[in-house]
């Protein structure tokens, strides 16, 4: 069987193939040098490392993450499975989401890798993170 081939149907294939060729030479043709800043002499400037914002700070210190929250005794037991447990009376930071919902402060309750804090100020929920607190 032939393939019958209309004279509508060769135009629309034309008409694609122009607009991908088309797209193709423009981006092609603008590359990457749209964003990149350039120094004299059109070469890439670079920028200082300790000029780029850190939105993360090392963790060099505990993690943990709250198991349970007591809201009426205003207590949390928190779990550091993965890291050393702080010594009692450490501030500790909560956050959720990477932001700080709270502050706690270790307690000395505390079993193999779990320990009790209380709740300084913030909102607390299980499945928060908590870390020793920086002073900045």
């Amino acid at each position: 069987m032939r393939r019958v081939v209309s004279p509508t149907s060769r135009a629309w294939d034309f008409r694609l193939v122009t607009v991908v060729a088309s797209g193709w030479a423009v981006a092609v043709a603008t590359g990457c040098a749209g964003g990149a800043r350039l120094a004299p002499g059109g070469v890439p400037q670079a920028v200082p490392f300790e000029a780029m914002p850190s939105p993360i700070r090392p963790l060099d210190q505990s993690v943990g993450r709250v198991l349970r929250v007591h809201g009426g005794l205003r207590f949390v037991v928190v779990d550091f499975s993965l890291s050393e447990l702080p010594a009692p009376g450490t501030r500790l930071e909560v956050h959720r989401n990477g932001m700080r919902v709270g502050v706690l402060k270790a307690g000395h309750f505390r079993r193999e890798t779990t320990m009790a804090a209380d709740v300084v100020s913030g909102e607390v929920a299980e499945g928060d993170d908590v870390r020793p607190e920086i002073a900045d």
